[in-house]
């Protein structure tokens, strides 16, 4: 009597692509899971820094963008200086930190007196924002 034998393909499943998956749905975990800044306007052009390392951000921040013209915003909406006042003040007691976000044609003499109204209201932390040397 025969028997029929169990006709084998040679498949051995390769364990590299459930690997794969887990580390896609890692990178799309940490994608989603980052913080969303504020779009800054097409025409906005940041100062530049001469620091060699990024400080760490490790405090909650109020962040103030600096127009070309002076023009203060806090998250896209124009901020005018009676809120300026409230908003520094606010800061002065909550102890959070104040990052200025400030355009490179934009004159020192705006971001000097933004920056000593932020002392005048007891701000301690103040952060300007700037891109690194390349």
């Amino acid at each position: 009597m025969k028997t029929l034998r169990v006709r084998t393909t040679g498949y051995k499943p390769d364990g590299t692509l459930p690997l794969i998956n887990i580390v896609l749905l890692l990178v799309l975990a940490f994608m989603m899971a980052g913080t969303f800044a504020e779009p800054l306007p097409s025409e906005f052009d940041p100062l530049r820094s001469e620091a060699a390392v990024p400080q760490e951000e490790t405090q909650q921040s109020v962040v103030l963008t600096m127009d070309a013209e002076g023009v203060l915003s806090r998250e896209g909406v124009s901020v005018v200086s009676g809120e300026l006042d409230s908003l520094l003040s606010a800061l002065g007691t909550s102890g959070d930190v104040l990052e200025v976000r400030a355009d490179a044609r934009c004159p020192a003499v705006q971001i000097i007196a933004l920056l000593r109204s932020a002392e005048g209201a007891g701000i301690q932390d103040v952060q300007i924002v700037t891109l690194g040397r390349k």
